[in-house]
């Protein structure tokens, strides 16, 4: 569904949550950005703010203890949730939440738990 604020409801329950979280990134208009060819830069964008800082890091290792909360906006294809968080569970540390806004729930598929009721 486009045009019904799924980027501005995002953005404030972004900003009301993140606060208790070791970590935390909204990445905007990931749709957009990996249309010009921008994964890298998503990539790079999302660690350095869940690490705060820049450069290479061991990220798989930093970021397995780190309770973080990431808003994907607009995404529109598994191969981008692939790319961003990967294994979910095996990635973030316990507690960490993804939120994704997207048009197409069908791409949410293999991270949402079958006893999980907030997509129906």
């Amino acid at each position: 569904m486009g045009r019904i604020g799924k980027t501005t409801l995002a953005s404030v329950v972004f900003g009301q949550l993140s606060s208790p979280f070791e970590g935390h990134c909204f990445l905007a208009h990931v749709r957009e950005e990996w249309g010009k060819g921008r994964k890298d830069d998503l990539q790079k964008v999302l660690f350095s703010k869940l690490l705060e800082e820049d450069g290479p890091f061991n990220v798989w290792s930093r970021l397995s203890n780190k309770k973080v909360l990431i808003v994907l906006d607009d995404a529109n294809d598994e191969e981008q949730l692939e790319n961003l968080i990967g294994d979910f569970n095996s990635l973030f540390g316990r507690g960490s939440t993804i939120i994704v806004t997207t048009r197409d729930r069908q791409i949410l598929r293999r991270y949402v738990r079958a006893d999980d009721t907030t997509t129906k």
